[in-house]
């Protein structure tokens, strides 16, 4: 079948990868039931969505992409995640679960919120919104972007700044 995101739908389901790494520029659907990507790669590859389209987000409601797997790979999702793309509304929440890393690696809009229970989720200098981080690094560093996300990646978490910021009811 083609890349088209209705030839894959998560209507509730998961899409798991269990062979080699790999990349694909297939598309999906994700239903108002939501859908999981387990990238659980026996030889501990990743899997690569290379496509920078947008997912297809159908359905009235808010849905829970769920990013999980066991693989030791940093598997990257690169399709637009957004809320309702077919006039039904709706929000979008992104959660990662499992011990695995997955990349966010476009701008996305989804408004749903993202969490993060297990292993790590990568989203970094993925758009127009990281202007303020990308006028700091050439600054600071000369440099015009976090080139994947290297500087981000280095740091800690600072967890009293983190629970301040979450404190403001804007967040």
């Amino acid at each position: 079948s083609t890349y088209a995101a209705d030839n894959l739908v998560l209507d509730g389901g998961t899409f798991q990868d269990t062979g080699p790494a790999a990349n694909t520029n297939r598309l999906f659907t994700v239903t108002a039931n939501g859908g999981a990507m387990d990238a659980s790669s026996t030889t501990n590859g990743a899997v690569n969505f290379t496509n920078t389209s947008a997912l297809a987000i159908t359905g009235a409601g808010t849905r829970t992409l769920t990013l999980t797997g066991t693989s030791t790979g940093t598997s990257t999702l690169s399709p637009l995640v957004g809320d309702g793309t077919d006039g039904n509304g709706g929000t979008t929440a992104v959660a990662k679960t499992g011990t695995c890393v997955w990349a966010l690696a476009n701008a996305n809009t989804d408004t749903g919120g993202t969490t993060v229970s297990d292993g790590t989720l990568l989203a970094f200098d993925t758009g127009p919104g990281n202007a303020l981080i990308d006028d700091w690094m050439l600054k600071k560093t000369g440099e015009p972007v976090d080139r994947d996300g290297a500087r981000a990646r280095s740091g800690k978490v600072d967890e009293a700044a983190v629970a301040r910021l979450l404190g403001n009811p804007y967040f």
